[in-house]
């Protein structure tokens, strides 16, 4: 995640003027589903580190196995049913969770320079990176995919 994260810092590609300042509409419905207000407002936030991350990530080779890996983060902190499905949560807290679990994957990582990386781009890099997660469908469930969401 931290070469990631090196990949975003460094791109030159500047963000689509045209990308809106809000998530868009699938992510939006994603986290009021799953009961994450706050996110809505905090991946608003970060809008353009978002769409950044959304661009850099799709050249990345190892992309798929971040986001597995972030699926699992999920399902680890997801709350489930006796029969082993996934239902919605509380989205906010599952949500901190895995942003807390991300930031401590870089800062863990043997080539992390924390005087390279100023702790903001770290915490807006974690916040895009879910971003990118909920709307490759890998976090938190679609509306629909819980029948007892409510």
């Amino acid at each position: 995640m931290y070469k990631l994260l090196q990949i975003m810092i460094s791109s030159s590609e500047p963000v689509d003027e045209d990308f809106p300042l809000t998530p868009p509409p699938p992510i939006d419905k994603k986290l009021i589903y799953n009961h994450a207000p706050r996110y809505l407002h905090i991946i608003n936030e970060y809008s353009e580190s978002y769409a950044r991350l959304d661009s850099v990530i799709k050249e990345f080779p190892d992309s798929e196995a971040i986001i597995q890996r972030l699926h699992k983060m999920f399902v680890d902190v997801a709350d489930v049913r006796d029969d082993g499905t996934l239902r919605v949560g509380n989205g906010d807290a599952q949500l901190k969770l895995i942003e807390n679990e991300i930031y401590n994957v870089i800062l863990n990582d043997a080539g992390f320079q924390a005087d390279e990386v100023p702790e903001e781009i770290i915490n807006q890099f974690c916040v895009a990176l879910i971003a990118v997660a909920v709307a490759k469908c890998r976090v938190l469930l679609s509306p629909g995919d819980d029948d007892a969401a409510a």
